[in-house]
């Protein structure tokens, strides 16, 4: 874009995820991401009219990580794939941390369901002496 002699660079897939990930300062999947640029106000900035920019969003960044030696992220996990700043310790154990507590509560919680499901089938009945 070019604007009275001043040269300025649109906003990008990659400049989106950067900002995004700085504001929130954790690891994010691309949708964490979409609704927290959303949430922001950042999409309004975006130049783009596809059809799925969540998938263009998600595609720069795996690019940017594949291809650009002197890439600023970094793929945190797979399942969900998130991704976080490269050099972001603080938000990175903060992160793992967390993750390690609700992997710890949903541990708990399937074997709480699988207590409850073995249990199924078996009634018992108490009721008062008269």
């Amino acid at each position: 874009m070019y604007e009275r002699g001043k040269l300025h660079m649109a906003y990008s897939f990659l400049t989106l995820a950067k900002d995004v990930l700085e504001k929130e300062n954790i690891p994010l999947s691309v949708e964490e991401m979409w609704d927290s640029a959303k949430k922001h106000g950042l999409l309004e900035q975006l130049s783009s009219s596809g059809k799925t920019p969540i998938r263009t969003l998600s595609a720069r960044i795996y690019v940017d990580i594949k291809n650009n030696e002197a890439s600023i992220f970094e793929q945190v996990s797979k399942r969900p794939a998130k991704f976080f700043l490269k050099g972001r310790i603080v938000g990175l154990k903060e992160y793992e941390e967390k993750q390690k507590q609700e992997k710890e509560l949903g541990t708990l919680t399937s074997k709480s369901r699988r207590n409850i499901n073995s249990a199924k089938g078996i009634y018992i009945f108490c009721f008062p002496a008269l």
